[in-house]
Order: C-alpha cells, then structure tokens, then sequence
C-alpha cells in the first residue's frame, strides 16, 4: 500500500509515468532507498546515465538588471550594504519590490533596490529579515533562531547607513515589510 502511494505520488509530480510497473507482491520487502533506486535506474534509461533531459528555451539576459547593479554600486560603494563583503561575484542587486511586480522603470531605480551578499539577499528576499523603513534599522524573523543568526552574520545592531534611506527606497521598503 506504501508503494502504490508513493508511485500514485511520483506519478502526481511527474517522476514517472503509467508504464512504470511494480511486482505489488513483492511491497512489503521493498525499503524506501529501493523504491528511489528503481525510480533512478528507470531515469537513467530515460535521460541516460548523466541524468539530463536537455531543454531548448529561450533565455532573455535582462540589461535592465545589470543597470540596476551598475547604480547600486555607484550609490553607496561595491560591497554588501549589510555586512560589508565586497567580492562582487558574491554580491546580488537585491529588488525591494519583487522584479516580477515592478515594471522597467521601477526594476531600474536604485532606491528600489539593496546591494546585499547572497546569503542576506536570500534572507531577505525570504522576508526573514526587511528594514524598518524610518531608522533602516534590521528587523529579524523570529523563524531565524539564534544559531542561524549567527552562521547568517546578522544581529539586532545592523542597520543601512542613514545616507540609503531617502524617501523612495523608504517607498519601497513600506512595500516589502506589508509583503
């Protein structure tokens, strides 16, 4: 029963298809690991033995985003703005309103973004951590414990410098901290 749940699942989410067959008599002898191995083997037959199905898309690079970077830098320096990381293969021009909800002119204004290293662009783009719109000062998700605070190099000191909190990016930072 355990087995055809987890093939119903797989099939659910498209790991397999219909044709895939089991030996139902065999269920009560088959280990969680097993189930995966057969579901491997049969994707390696599949894709072949790399494991990758190749897709033709089309990819836009977005120019608009690598403006974007370009002002943030020019702004306030080529470092995370939270932390101070400057390696800039590391760091990320971080939106404050989702990309995906601006449109060009917004996705390329400065005060709509935070030049942040990859880990504090995660976290904030995960609403763990935002920025109180007046003081700039961090504001912490209480589901990030004291441990992860600390491998995540935050705490309760942090804050942006007074010179990135104009208007517009506090604009910004309404939207982010009611999303």
């Amino acid at each position: 029963n355990n087995e055809i749940h987890f093939v119903k699942e797989a099939l659910v989410n498209g790991i397999f298809d219909e044709n895939y067959k089991l030996d139902i008599s065999d269920e009560h002898l088959i280990s969680e690991y097993e189930k995966e191995e057969r579901i491997i083997e049969r994707l390696a037959t599949e894709f072949g033995i790399a494991g990758n199905h190749i897709v033709n898309e089309v990819v836009r690079l977005s120019q608009t985003q690598l403006i974007f970077k370009e002002r943030l830098k020019r702004e306030h320096g080529c470092h995370c703005w939270l932390c101070g990381i400057e390696n800039e293969t590391l760091l990320i021009a971080s939106h404050i309103q989702d990309a995906s909800k601006s449109n060009i002119h917004e996705k390329a204004d400065n005060n709509n973004g935070l030049l942040l290293c990859a880990q504090h662009d995660k976290l904030f783009d995960s609403g763990l951590i935002s920025f109180d719109f007046q003081t700039g000062k961090i504001m912490i998700s209480k589901l990030l414990s004291e441990n992860d605070r600390k491998l995540s190099n935050i705490n309760e000191t942090m804050k942006l410098d007074e010179e990135l909190m104009n208007d517009g990016r506090r604009g910004y930072l309404i939207w982010h901290n009611n999303n």
